[in-house]
């Protein structure tokens, strides 16, 4: 049985190195995106070095190129670090 969370553990506890500074990571960039910036999205991706795929899509771009991103996560699953049109 699930019990509740403890928050004030959660918001207090320090999470600790972010994975994507020991491991290969993919980034998917939407440029039509109106909630995250598309110059914003290419700062993470470069910040982490992330192999990076760059949609004509807005924020939903799981549902508007779900071939694309089914793509990446595929690649990402093989350690396939080739960028797609």
């Amino acid at each position: 049985m699930q019990k509740p969370a403890n928050v004030s553990g959660i918001l207090n506890e320090k999470s600790g190195s972010p994975a994507w500074k020991q491991l290969p990571t993919w980034y998917q960039v939407s440029e039509n995106d109106h909630v995250i910036p598309p110059a914003v999205e290419r700062m993470f991706a470069k910040e982490m070095n992330a192999t990076t795929i760059s949609l004509p899509s807005s924020h939903a771009s799981l549902i508007s190129h779900p071939y694309e991103i089914a793509q990446l996560i595929l690649n990402a699953t093989k350690g396939i670090k080739v960028a797609m049109p």
